[in-house]
């Protein structure tokens, strides 16, 4: 007897199956050998090669119907899209970036020169497309002005971003919480940090559940402090603490979460020992409590270090860091981080020129990281290199041009631009302030590019 399914039948008397895919839908399951069914290529099939192809490679099926092993061609280095201008006119101090995984965006925070009042709290949420980048309207996260510098980190364990700002004339080191929906940011009220801060660096202990700043207080005298707290719904920061991390002038903080070991760790240029390179491991309690545990130089040569940027690679479980060190080159460590100290890897250098103002991203689809730089303080080109890890060692490719005009008036400043790793786009997003010239720019302008860690392009198109 033949078996039907609503008329149609499946199993004729034969026991053969038989018209099954008039039958079900995209949810439906068939059960059985399938010893009957025709019209179902299997086994093997013959190509002609395009190109040799050795045994195991992967290949594409070219428009003759030939097939080609899939390859990448180009240079390896990094390289930059077009420019996106986000702010036309005015200039865009402290122009930093984090990218948002929850929404899938690229939150860019600024101060905006040539407003009124001076220096506002700006901020764009951005969406990677490519090697482009859109932009939706200009949020305003301080309209009382006189931002001095600016820095961003996200909380990922409560979708908030979290800005850390001082407003001149010794109002404060503030700080606001926001939320994003779509391209738009709401920001809550301003909260007072400390009395006068300065070289800021923010991010977020995961383990801790808390956001934490590091910054110089100027209002007592230059020594390092560490501020933790946690966001609230209501876009505010609460159960806030401070802990002094050293007794001197710390400059140029910069700050990287490892959660492997879920501990924190604070870099910084140590004015109050021969301006060396030092870094300590910071263990930060869910209450806030923090406990300073062991410290390695990151760059022992009195006087040169400078600019640091550090950023976790989490294939190879090492911390990476940049900075200007001797000759004021760049240079690369990878450093190697337990739940209570912090150990390098010989250091390298990436550029035999000047290295100021490092910023470093972790591309996580090319296994490398990223580094820009300025090579001078004020009227140089933007320059990048990618690097890789292997053990606690680095290879860098060679130096690469990010923007390639050189500034001599209204230029670069010594602070000025941003890098994030956009995880969705598989693509890092660089914003930097670009000065006006007469000779090859109409006008200010803070830019925004798309940068590719790896410059190759493959055949694989689909």
């Amino acid at each position: 007897m033949a078996i039907k399914i609503s008329g149609t039948t499946v199993i004729d008397d034969s026991r053969n199956v038989t018209d099954v895919e008039n039958v079900g839908d995209a949810n439906t399951v068939y059960y059985g050998s399938g010893a009957n069914l025709t019209g179902i290529q299997a086994g093997s099939a013959t190509f002609t090669a395009s190109g040799a192809i050795s045994n195991g490679d992967t290949v594409i099926i070219n428009s003759n119907g030939t097939v080609t092993t899939i390859a990448a061609s180009g240079s390896s280095d990094p390289s930059a899209g077009s420019a996106v201008v986000f702010l036309d006119g005015g200039k865009g101090n402290f122009p930093h970036s984090i990218y948002d995984p929850d929404t899938k965006k690229v939150i860019v925070i600024y101060s905006e020169s040539g407003s009124h009042p001076p220096t506002i709290g700006r901020a764009v949420v951005g969406t990677v497309s490519g090697d482009t980048i859109s932009f939706g309207s200009v949020q305003t996260w301080e309209s009382d002005g006189y931002v001095e510098e600016c820095v961003v980190t996200y909380d990922t364990n409560n979708k908030r971003v979290v800005v850390f700002y001082q407003q001149a004339g010794g109002v404060g080191g503030r700080a606001r919480v926001g939320t994003v929906s779509g391209t738009s940011i709401t920001f809550g009220s301003k909260q007072t940090i400390d009395g006068n801060v300065q070289d800021l660096a923010a991010c977020f202990d995961a383990g801790a559940n808390r956001v934490v700043f590091a910054y110089m207080d100027k209002g007592d005298s230059d020594k390092g402090k560490i501020y933790t707290g946690k966001t609230n719904s209501n876009r505010t920061l609460s159960s806030e603490t401070v802990t002094e991390f050293r007794n001197r002038k710390a400059a140029h903080n910069a700050l990287v979460y490892n959660p492997e070991v879920e501990r924190t760790m604070v870099m910084w240029r140590d004015e109050g020992y021969s301006s060396r390179g030092q870094a300590n491991v910071l263990e930060i309690s869910s209450s806030g409590t923090v406990t300073i545990l062991g410290g390695n130089q990151w760059h022992p040569t009195d006087g040169q270090s400078g600019y640091p940027a550090a950023v976790y690679d989490p294939d190879s479980d090492k911390i990476v860091i940049s900075y200007k060190g001797t000759s004021n080159y760049g240079y690369g460590r990878v450093g190697t981080m337990t739940t209570n100290s912090i150990s390098w890897g010989t250091a390298v250098a990436y550029t035999s020129g000047g290295a100021y103002y490092q910023e470093i991203a972790y591309d996580s689809s090319e296994r490398k990281v990223l580094t820009g730089y300025y090579t001078n303080h004020s009227s140089a080109p933007g320059k990048m290199v990618s690097g890789t890890v292997t053990g606690t060692a680095i290879t860098f490719s060679s130096v690469a041009t990010w923007e390639a005009n050189d500034k001599s008036s209204n230029g670069f400043d010594d602070y000025p631009f941003g890098l994030s790793y956009d995880a969705e786009a598989a693509k890092c997003v660089l914003t930097y302030y670009h000065g006006a010239s007469s000779s090859s720019a109409s006008g200010n302008e803070t830019r925004a590019k798309v940068i590719s860690t790896d410059g190759r392009t493959t055949n694989l198109t689909a």
